[in-house]
């Protein structure tokens, strides 16, 4: 900025308002008096740019080393769990970390690229209990695809049996799964830490959108507490196949048998949707008895949104409510549309 801005030298010789010309002035206004000056001189401004970004400068450095640092902490790769509905599942464990609920993290693997850095949000976060963490992704793009096999082979491994043992619901834990460098940069906040701030929350996922609720609802299975301060929540999940209800009927069943346990069922309303059209026989066999909870909560479709939010809208007059959706574009443009 320097030698953009310039400034006058000599004030004093060329002031303000003084002409070069006195003898053509003085012909045109002869009762005016001019004062005879030198020409003005112009140097380059210094510049005081610096001390505005000084500051800002050096915290973004200060963190960015800290984020660089803390990147290449190592982090533990403890389960790979495959599904057949292409999904992965992530057991890591890095000394150190802290989450809470609704957060993200950055996961990179070295082997792919050291340049690429993809978000996922947390499913289960670190505990007294349990430190670990746990990330569910779906494998629908090239680098997805990359990190199964990576992942799911061996030095000794054909492909033919990654490809077959990648179609069945499995837990992979052998030692050249675990060998693998995997790097997580995180957590960070999102909007989804929120829901546990309202008295009245509605929640509404689709497809693997899920996940960042998945860690919410596993908090508030543990921590009665906080339930008890909840007037209600409302969760709507959408789904193509009735195999990623599974993924995670774990955390609905632990939540429903939370709340019927501490006499609070009205507090946790749950509507489970299936766009695909199944038989109930099919559905029963995939879910099994091990789930009594959600097979009586699975519909057929999609929800009438325009007729649950009026619904809402009149319930709900005096209250603040947190309305929060995690799941596709078009899905989210629609919620964002009759929320207005």
């Amino acid at each position: 900025m320097s030698g953009l801005l310039k400034e006058q030298n000599n004030v004093p010789a060329h002031p303000p308002g003084c002409k070069l010309n006195v003898s053509d002035m003085m012909e045109k206004h002869s009762l005016q008096i001019y004062q005879i000056c030198t020409e003005p001189v112009f140097i380059s401004q210094k510049s005081m740019t610096w001390r505005w970004i000084l500051a800002g400068l050096t915290i973004y450095m200060i963190d960015l080393c800290f984020r660089l640092f803390r990147r290449r902490c190592h982090v533990k790769l403890l389960g790979v769990q495959v599904y057949e509905c292409q999904l992965i599942c992530l057991k890591l464990l890095k000394e150190g970390f802290n989450a809470q609920p609704g957060q993200y993290v950055y996961l990179q693997c070295p082997h792919i690229s050291f340049l690429e850095w993809h978000p996922f949000s947390i499913s289960q976060c670190p505990t007294a209990d349990d430190p670990s963490l746990t990330i569910h992704l779906r494998t629908n793009g090239d680098w997805s695809e990359y990190l199964k096999h990576y992942l799911l082979s061996g030095n000794d491994e054909k492909r033919e049996d990654i490809q077959e043992c990648s179609k069945r619901n499995v837990i992979y834990l052998s030692s050249s799964s675990i060998n693998k460098r995997l790097f997580v940069d995180g957590p960070y906040s999102s909007c989804f830490e929120d829901v546990l701030r309202y008295s009245v929350s509605i929640c509404i996922a689709g497809g693997i959108g899920f996940t960042p609720f998945a860690s919410i609802l596993r908090y508030l299975s543990i921590d009665v507490k906080h339930i008890r301060k909840m007037k209600r929540l409302h969760f709507f999940w959408i789904c193509r196949e009735v195999e990623v209800f599974k993924c995670f009927s774990k955390v609905l069943c632990e939540m429903f048998e939370m709340v019927w346990r501490k006499n609070h069922p009205d507090k946790f309303e749950l509507h489970l949707y299936l766009t695909k059209k199944e038989s109930w026989d099919t559905i029963k066999n995939i879910l099994q008895d091990s789930f009594p909870f959600l097979k009586p909560r699975i519909q057929f479709g999609r929800p009438q949104w325009d007729v649950l939010f009026e619904q809402w809208a009149n319930t709900y007059k005096k209250i603040d409510v947190g309305l929060f959706c995690c799941g596709p574009q078009r899905l989210n443009h629609e919620i964002k549309l009759l929320n207005r």
